[in-house]
């Protein structure tokens, strides 16, 4: 780069790996929308991107209207809302979202299995359920063999692979009875909140997703069968603050790793959608007796939502809202502006960049980890330097090729 580019240069970045995370988040949003229609094709979200990054740099006349909900029913999702979905820029707020009143029903005379806490939130459930005249087992994850504790409905079993998932929902089978609910209540653990660094709390974070995983597939005939004889459940529980993250400030960042629970309840509820599967936001600092019961009030809150929150006393989940660009329309790029393009040179990256070079024609500089292609440049013109030369290089190939023009010679 040379000091006359150096000192034009025009301090703008473009950050691929930051428009692939919108990428993710508007697909999260959209995804309970898919599971219902049960649709085989993902929505092409990529060209969305692409026009809208190209347009941020172009002039445009066009008003941004007030961003709006998409649907404030997330089930009156219909096909053509998701084909709008596919044609403006979107943002995932968190909005209100009541519970339906319809109560949902559990297979009777079965188990209804909580993952344990160790701060007293599993505690209080079992004694909610114990007065409405349910039974619920508590399972504690423990170093050492099977016991069952003589003086509580307790299960303390080491879960550190399949096996022992198994051997767990077997004993709970024998002793208690067929299982119709699963509430993975642990990733609450105060053990986690009060870990003294992000790094010592991590592991712990990941073993509670692998947790949900064992358990779901050690008790997967046993609720796809409570499914077909009254109804079956699957509530896991994350702790990012009552709004999934969206908004609100995480209680440590390490807690992000809760996203991955959400993701995999969504995943599980394309593969059985005989059984009710939602996860449960919560904020660890509230109460453990306001926490037993927002958990308790969603185990027989009928309706399909994937996941809630509750964020200062409010029902709430994820949703899609219109968020136009705010275009202006003096943007300009001078011709010395340099841009630096993060995540390689192919896919988006490539599509924006030469949008972006026909508009402006800045120089580009490209960092990725693919290998570069074997030719750079065609023979013709890479031994040349000189602004002239190339010129006249270049009007002989499209000479050749019956193409030249002044405006295709300059660009």
């Amino acid at each position: 780069m040379n000091s006359s580019r150096r000192s034009g240069l025009a301090g703008l970045m473009i950050d691929f790996q930051a428009v692939m995370k919108q990428f993710l988040d508007v697909q999260h949003a959209i995804l309970p929308s898919w599971e219902r229609e049960r649709r085989p094709q993902r929505t092409a979200a990529a060209p969305l991107f692409t026009k809208h990054l190209a347009s941020i740099a172009a002039p445009s006349k066009a008003d941004a209207p007030v961003a709006r909900p998409l649907s404030s029913d997330r089930e009156s999702t219909t096909a053509g809302s998701l084909g709008e979905l596919a044609s403006g820029r979107y943002r995932v707020l968190v909005t209100d979202r009541p519970a339906s009143g319809k109560r949902a029903s559990l297979a009777r005379d079965h188990v209804i299995a909580i993952t344990d806490d160790g701060s007293g939130i599993a505690t209080d459930i079992c004694k909610r359920l114990e007065g409405e005249g349910y039974r619920p087992v508590k399972i504690v994850s423990h170093s050492g063999g099977v016991v069952c504790a003589p003086d509580a409905s307790t299960i303390v079993q080491p879960l550190r692979s399949s096996t022992d998932a198994a051997t767990l929902v077997g004993e709970i089978v024998r002793r208690f009875g067929r299982i119709c609910a699963l509430v993975h209540v642990s990733p609450l653990s105060s053990s986690c909140e009060h870990e003294p660094s992000d790094d010592a709390r991590e592991p712990a974070l990941v073993d509670h997703t692998r947790l949900l995983f064992l358990l779901c597939q050690a008790m997967a005939s046993e609720l796809e069968a409570a499914a077909q004889n009254g109804g079956s459940v699957i509530l896991a529980c994350s702790g990012l603050g009552g709004g999934f993250g969206y908004g609100e400030q995480l209680p440590s960042p390490s807690l992000a790793l809760h996203g991955g629970i959400s993701g995999f309840t969504k995943c599980l509820a394309l593969e059985w959608p005989s059984v009710r599967i939602r996860t449960v936001d919560l904020n660890p600092s509230e109460a453990v007796e306001a926490l037993a019961a927002h958990i308790v009030d969603e185990l027989w809150t009928d309706g399909q939502e994937p996941e809630v929150g509750y964020l200062g006393g409010r029902r709430v989940a994820p949703d899609v809202v219109s968020a136009p660009v705010q275009f202006n329309p003096n943007f300009d790029l001078p011709r010395d502006a340099v841009i630096l393009a993060t995540g390689g040179a192919r896919g988006i990256t490539a599509e924006v960049c030469v949008e972006l070079a026909e508009r402006y024609q800045p120089l580009f500089v490209i960092v990725g980890q693919s290998p570069l292609p074997q030719h750079l440049e065609p023979p013709d013109t890479a031994s040349l330097t000189e602004p002239s030369e190339i010129k006249r290089a270049l009007i002989e190939r499209l000479r050749r090729a019956q193409r030249v023009s002044p405006a295709l010679v300059e660009h």
